[in-house]
């Protein structure tokens, strides 16, 4: 189940924040609820230190209920304990921040690849 809380916004791109509630503990739970609960959407979904609402490992692109583009270490982030999960986006486009408490035990992500997962660049 997700649900969506609003926070902020419309914007002058016309996105909105929200604060999100899922039943998943697990990011890969999450992943999954988007994938199928959210499949006319497409985005981004990061990980981040709880505190902060900007993420630091950007774990896949998502594009109609499939993943695009995943992380190097997509399987080990997927273990992250949610703590809580921040989204902003409209239309279609939805881009997802979680808070993760148990951040500093994941592997650390290059730039050069968050880069790539989050916009594709080589």
């Amino acid at each position: 189940m997700i649900k969506f809380n609003y926070s902020g916004g419309p914007f002058g791109d016309e996105t909105t924040n929200y604060n999100v509630e899922t039943d998943a503990t697990y990011v890969i739970q999450f992943i999954q609820e988007v994938l199928k609960e959210r499949s006319h959407e497409w985005g981004e979904i990061c990980l981040s230190k709880e505190g902060s609402h900007t993420g630091s490992i950007c774990v896949c692109e998502y594009r109609h209920g499939k993943i695009t583009r995943r992380a190097t270490e997509y399987d080990s982030y997927g273990v992250g304990r949610i703590k809580s999960i921040y989204a902003n986006g409209g239309w279609s486009k939805m881009s997802y921040d979680i808070q993760v408490e148990n951040y500093d035990e994941l592997p650390k992500q290059s730039r050069e690849e968050f880069l790539q997962v989050y916009f594709g660049h080589e």
